[in-house]
């Protein structure tokens, strides 16, 4: 957005400039959009502001929360999270913001029913390569979801025929900024940008909280594992699937949480 003109062109802008920009580019619903925004600039930036990149300078150091703002793309674990759609997790890579290529999924229209079985599949993978994988109440069990869901239902190309839209490859290329075709993509940091004859959600159409936690639901009926609280300890995944076992009726054993400082690493990622 901000290669447009919606967001300021040094990547940093206001909570209210987050909600106007989302609504009028992706009709994002201003109940989420303000969520979205407030949350950002409370965990990644100076409770006014933050960065949709790294640290800025145009954001205060000395107001940060949790310490000097790191912007989206240091806000592992807060904002961002892993087994992303398009990003590496940051201790498998190194890094969470550089888009993967191999992780594309061929498709001729990249809905929902494409977006969430791929989902799963870079769930496992994470699981079984990621040594420090961590799937976090909040990073994990709600924005993780948002990661997949958002793609197909704020940039597929809206049109009377397909009200929900139609995300085929062009489009999906251009707001991710690859050129080139399958097997030789080429991805161009920061030219992501629009596509020529694109049109957003309809107006009274928007996409809010209640919509966004219905993806959320219809999803996790599916697959059970996207609930699964995942910590790491001694190396290993601990899988402590609490909320699964809530909704069974059992009663979590806390055993392990006892063992070393197990309980406190948790709790420290899972306020995050």
């Amino acid at each position: 957005m901000a290669n447009h003109g919606y967001l300021p062109q040094n990547g940093v802008a206001t909570i209210q400039e987050f909600i106007d920009s989302t609504y009028d580019v992706f009709g994002i619903g201003k109940d989420l959009g303000g969520f979205l925004g407030l949350y950002g600039a409370i965990i990644d930036g100076d409770l006014t502001k933050w960065s949709i990149g790294g640290p800025k300078t145009a954001v205060s150091a000395t107001l940060g929360v949790l310490g000097a703002p790191q912007g989206i793309s240091g806000s592992h674990n807060k904002y961002e999270a892993d087994a992303s759609p398009t990003r590496a997790d940051l201790y498998g890579y190194g890094n969470d913001y550089k888009v993967i290529l191999s992780y594309d999924p061929s498709t001729a229209n990249y809905d929902l029913s494409v977006l969430i079985p791929f989902r799963a599949t870079r769930f496992q993978q994470s699981i079984d390569k990621t040594p420090y994988f961590f799937n976090a109440p909040f990073s994990g069990v709600i924005v993780q979801p948002a990661a997949y869901t958002f793609i197909y239902r704020f940039m597929a190309n809206k049109s009377a025929e397909y009200h929900e839209g139609v995300l085929n490859q062009d489009v999906l290329k251009s707001f991710f900024s690859i050129t080139g075709e399958r097997g030789n993509f080429t991805w161009t940091e920061g030219y992501e940008r629009i596509p020529d004859n694109w049109y957003k959600r309809a107006i009274g159409d928007e996409y809010t909280i209640p919509f966004f936690f219905s993806d959320l639901i219809d999803a996790a009926v599916e697959y059970r594992n996207f609930l699964t609280l995942e910590g790491i300890w001694e190396r290993r995944i601990a899988s402590l699937a609490l909320i699964s076992r809530i909704l069974q009726g059992g009663v979590y054993n806390s055993a392990a949480m006892l063992q070393g400082d197990n309980a406190v690493c948790f709790a420290f990622q899972a306020l995050q």
